[in-house]
């Protein structure tokens, strides 16, 4: 359900990211945060701030919505 969701949204982040070919270090770049820093959200070691998830909404071109339901279609969508 949505609650497993949001508290994985960490791991959204990974598939929408390896989805995009995006590398770590290019979205951590993006995010103006070190990659270490992106790899803890990723992984859900560190919780994703408002302000993250709207940067990462813009870089992925998808909605916050988006990355906190685990769209699946906007996770596979590639331009």
């Amino acid at each position: 359900g949505s609650e497993m969701c949001i508290r994985d949204r960490g791991s959204n982040v990974k598939m929408m990211r390896k989805a995009r070919k995006i590398s770590q270090v290019k979205l951590s770049e993006a995010l103006q945060m070190s990659q270490p820093h992106l790899s803890n959200l990723e992984c859900g070691r560190t919780l994703i701030s408002l302000e993250i998830l709207v940067k990462l909404a813009d870089v992925f071109d998808c909605s916050v919505e988006d990355i906190l339901l685990c769209s699946q279609e906007k996770v596979k969508a590639v331009n």
